[in-house]
């Protein structure tokens, strides 16, 4: 399958998997499983919901093809992300670590009100040499 679900017993938390290569916009048919699974998670018993795709929403790499496609990633998800409060979100494709503080449109807020976005690209590969542009998350 190119995106699935699974929730983890033995960590409290639920792990939903979608694919950033195919079509996640709001109406798709992956747009509206990810959304049926995330509004299902019962918070009592999986209070950690972490999404994971390929490719990262935020990254800082000054890498303008991957903004391009971020871009069109937070258009498409961030308010899904924050409407049923997924605490992580977990990207690889770029060839470096990055993390930002709980992000909510871009600005920095409050622990626990907003997604943290991690991008741990760095198995399998040299590590990227590209500058990073300055954000405040």
């Amino acid at each position: 399958k190119q995106w699935y679900q699974r929730r983890v017993a033995i960590t409290a938390g639920h792990v939903v998997m979608f694919s950033s290569e195919h079509d996640f916009r709001p109406d798709s048919r992956q747009y509206l499983w990810l959304e049926k699974d995330l509004k299902s998670v019962d918070r009592n018993k999986h209070p950690w919901v972490v999404v994971t795709s390929h490719r990262p929403l935020y990254t800082s790499q000054e890498q303008n093809g991957d903004h391009i496609v971020g871009l069109h990633m937070k258009l498409a998800l961030e308010e899904l992300f924050y409407n049923y409060q997924v605490n992580l979100h977990m990207a690889g494709h770029l060839h470096s670590y990055e993390r930002t503080c709980p992000v909510v449109a871009g600005d920095c807020v409050a622990p626990g009100h907003g997604t943290v976005y991690v991008i741990n690209g760095a198995a399998g590969k040299f590590l990227d040499a590209q500058n990073y542009d300055q954000y405040s998350w």
